[in-house]
């Protein structure tokens, strides 16, 4: 625990000193958030059916893009720049290089959550209760994991940092506009509605409002991503075995 400690210590300086992180993680949510609540008229206890709806979404959306554009470029970058196998000389177990970042970007996401709690009551005078705020965290939690894993798959799969980029962008802009994070798009039973749950997003939304039975499909979301990742280093470790034959 104590090299785990260092390590994301130094990993948390490391994305402290970068603003533009730090603007996307904390700051625009924020934004957003008031933006979407002046917006739909909230304030002054009016609206806190649609501040329970809008905050999950906000925390739900900035979860799915932390993971998407941070966890899977910095692992490529670990890979590519050979830091994996610099840290195998260290005398630390190497799966710190990968928990102390995990741990540093939920640093990041606890953060962001604790500041739109906040400003949700002192702008819209809207306070989630306990049970509220205990299904967003573990929601929010299982939405950052199940992301991460999907952004760590696809980045061991793409030829390039563009293409693991590329679907970020294109999967994060779909879910979020799909999944009802900000406002009710689509009727339940359609088929956009269906389609919404090819991403871990939905599901975990409807947990974050208050429904119990979208658990299983983020477990199951969890355990796909899971042997998605496991598949994807085979598959690499395979050709890079064959290379060398």
């Amino acid at each position: 625990m104590k090299h785990l400690g260092v390590v994301a210590g130094y990993q948390l300086r490391a994305a402290t000193a970068d603003p533009l992180g730090v603007f996307f993680t904390i700051l625009l949510p924020l934004i957003l958030f008031a933006f979407f609540g002046f917006a739909f008229g909230l304030g002054n206890g009016r609206g806190t059916e649609y501040a329970l709806f809008v905050l999950p979404g906000m925390i739900g959306v900035m979860c799915s893009s932390d993971a998407l554009y941070m966890v899977g470029p910095t692992i490529r970058a670990y890979l590519a720049q050979g830091l994996v196998r610099e840290f195998k000389g260290l005398p630390l177990w190497t799966g710190h290089l990968f928990l102390g970042f995990a741990a540093t970007r939920l640093i990041f996401v606890l953060v962001s959550m604790v500041c739109l709690v906040v400003a949700s009551k002192f702008l819209f005078g809207y306070a989630p209760d306990g049970l509220v705020v205990a299904r967003i965290l573990f929601g929010a939690a299982v939405t950052f994991v199940a992301y991460a894993l999907l952004a760590v798959a696809v980045s061991i799969y793409a030829n390039s940092s563009m293409g693991d980029y590329g679907f970020g962008s294109v999967y994060y802009f779909l879910g979020m506009f799909l999944c009802d994070a900000f406002f009710v798009m689509f009727e339940e039973g359609s088929t956009p509605y269906m389609i919404s749950f090819a991403f871990p997003l939905r599901p975990a939304l409807l947990f974050m409002r208050g429904e119990d039975w979208p658990l299983l499909i983020l477990a199951a979301w969890i355990l796909a991503a899971t042997a998605l990742v496991v598949f994807a280093l085979r598959r690499r470790l395979a050709a890079v075995l064959g290379r060398k034959t």
